[in-house]
């Protein structure tokens, strides 16, 4: 994808703070502006008290006296509440981020976006540094709040000498140190990012629950700490010899201004001597000059966070366009077609190959079967032979790189995505532990009948989950996961529950069970699919490494090597005795 502009990437991030809160963000940069012209004020009430106080006029005294204080207090009272407004809008456009990550992460179609590097690289980014996105209008206002400010003190400065104006033109030599001093810093945060989520997925895998027994039988704690101090010490290396040379920018720039700030204070004086200027041009210049160096320093570190933000900014930006692309990714440039109510001749897979996203093995080759509407088809092979790659193309999580997948003759690429998937359901054996009340967790299945207690009972029952239901004294209304304070589950009960949800869905057009009943035994497994392979209007993948469970199925494919390998009945494939029979009798023996 093509590289993101720095107006786009700022134009978007302002756009979302937007769309999270308008009147906020007016408010945040009219009071930035509100609050330096008060500054401003302030200076030349300073001036005008030192002139005062000098030619012993005590009404100009008391004038710029009140106009000192009178503007200080409207300065932080703005202050405050430009402060207040920008927590607000901050607060807002977080939520709001937050939500589109969300939509970018769960709503794309396929999952393809997991595995590719650059992707995780980018969202981690983003993840981390959300609430820098949020902060967009607060610094834009002070980015805005400061250019005034150096603005108005330049023109101060042109009043007491035209000489005077080359300070802040050395003051820029700071500021453009200190910027590339932050680019230094920013170019070692972005070569260190995977790194850095390295680290971090070793601190999740040792101190999170799913690895725990794993880790503690093989007494990895020590191996996981010490590659994780590894990788923070390969950080903190390339971070340092950053600092030290962003140390080394900034410290040359400030030298420099140091000399111009001595040469200026050092001219108002000299004309103050010769009667040049009054004892308020002496007061003014000290203040402005120590006040230009606040505020190039201000001005420096503004600007380089707001290139920071501009930088995540861009990462958010490629995630949106990423997500558009694979979005609206379709073959056919015509309006989708509406998917069937009921499957008529079935699915069919046609010469379908795949290769995973940026790679070049072919894990899938010229594949071509098919599913007869209302009938049960199982996949076999060895691992590694394309099963599980096969299920994801079939839901539409992968998009074929060539060859058609199609439903009553239509490639399913021409139905809605959502529409499709809609009509189809499926288990896994890497299935999701929803810790949800009992009757959530297997009603998300169908979200229009996910409260409707007879439904889920339905698809418990054909699942033959009874008994899990049976185990819980608050039956549907369990809470689960002890994270909850709910009841945890044995392994074969959460995917019993897995295969309920899977069943939730009336006559669905295709059913895929991707090895979902590996926890099961296999007098349960065997009940499911009795229960599952019985006709009906539905048309069935079976994914299973059990052949007394695969025989079963109308019709067996055999894959080897991404290839169909065989396909008949149980009873052809024995009598063929092929790969099938081969790996069947395998099973069998050990079953003796």
């Amino acid at each position: 994808m093509s590289a993101v502009g720095w107006r786009r990437s700022l134009a978007t991030l302002l756009g979302t703070s937007w769309r999270a809160d308008r009147r906020g963000v007016v408010l945040v940069l009219v009071l930035n502006v509100i609050g330096q012209l008060c500054w401003l004020a302030s200076m030349v009430g300073i001036k005008r008290l030192f002139d005062a106080v000098v030619d012993g006029d005590r009404s100009g005294v008391v004038v710029a006296a009140v106009l000192i204080v009178g503007v200080g207090q409207l300065t932080y009272l703005f202050g405050m509440r430009q402060w207040s407004a920008s927590i607000t809008v901050t607060e807002r456009t977080a939520q709001l981020l937050d939500e589109e990550l969300m939509t970018i992460a769960g709503g794309l179609p396929g999952i393809e976006h997991h595995e590719r590097p650059e992707y995780a690289d980018r969202i981690a980014l983003v993840r981390e540094d959300r609430r820098r996105i949020g902060f967009a209008a607060y610094v834009l206002g002070v980015n805005v709040r400061i250019w005034v400010q150096l603005t108005g003190t330049v023109v101060l400065l042109a009043r007491l000498h035209p000489v005077m104006l080359l300070l802040p033109v050395v003051a820029v030599a700071s500021f453009v140190a200190q910027t590339r001093a932050q680019r230094v810093t920013d170019a070692a945060t972005t070569a260190t990012a995977g790194l850095t989520r390295r680290r971090r997925d070793l601190f999740d895998l040792l101190t999170a629950a799913p690895a725990g027994k794993e880790v503690r039988v093989f007494g990895l704690t020590e191996e996981l700490i010490g590659r994780h101090r590894r990788l923070a010490e390969e950080i903190d290396g390339v971070m340092t010899r950053a600092g030290w040379r962003s140390a080394l920018l900034q410290a040359t720039g400030r030298v420099v201004f140091a000399a111009g700030y001595i040469g200026g204070i050092a001219l108002v004086l000299e004309r103050a001597v010769a009667g040049a200027a009054t004892a308020g041009d002496v007061a003014l210049a000290i203040t402005l000059a120590a006040a230009i160096n606040s505020q190039v320093a201000n001005a420096a570190e503004e600007f380089a966070y707001l290139r920071r933000m501009i930088g995540t900014g861009r990462h958010y930006v490629w995630l949106l366009d990423y997500a558009a692309v694979a979005g609206g990714r379709r073959r056919s440039g015509e309006p989708a077609v509406a998917v069937p109510a009921v499957a008529t001749s079935g699915l069919s897979v046609d010469r379908v190959s795949f290769r995973y996203p940026g790679t070049d093995a072919v894990v899938l080759d010229s594949v071509s079967f098919a599913v007869p509407a209302g009938t049960t088809v199982a996949v076999v092979g060895e691992n590694g032979s394309g099963k599980t790659t096969l299920a994801k193309l079939l839901l539409r999580m992968y998009e074929p790189d060539s060859g058609a997948i199609r439903v009553d003759g239509t490639s399913v690429d021409d139905f809605d995505v959502g529409a499709y998937r809609e009509r189809v359901c499926a288990a896994f054996q890497d299935y999701c532990r929803f810790e949800l009340v009992l009757r959530e967790s297997v009603g998300v299945g169908d979200l229009a009948r996910m409260d409707d207690d007879t439904a889920v009972l339905g698809a418990i029952h054909a699942a033959g989950a009874e008994d899990v239901v049976a185990a819980l004294d608050g039956g549907l209304g369990t809470q689960l996961g002890r994270a909850w304070q709910g009841v945890d589950l044995s392994g074969g009960q959460w995917q019993k529950l897995a295969v309920s949800r899977a069943l939730m869905r009336e006559s669905p057009l295709l059913l895929v069970f991707d090895e979902p009943t590996a926890a099961l035994d296999p007098f349960s497994e065997h009940l499911l699919f009795e229960r599952v392979a019985a006709p009906g209007e539905r048309s069935t993948l079976l994914i299973s490494h059990r052949f007394s469970t695969v025989r079963m199925a109308d019709r067996i494919v055999v894959l080897r090597d991404g290839r169909v390998a065989e396909d008949g009945t149980h009873d052809d494939l024995l009598a063929a005795a092929g790969l099938y029979a081969e790996l069947y009798s395998l099973q069998a023996r050990a079953y003796r």
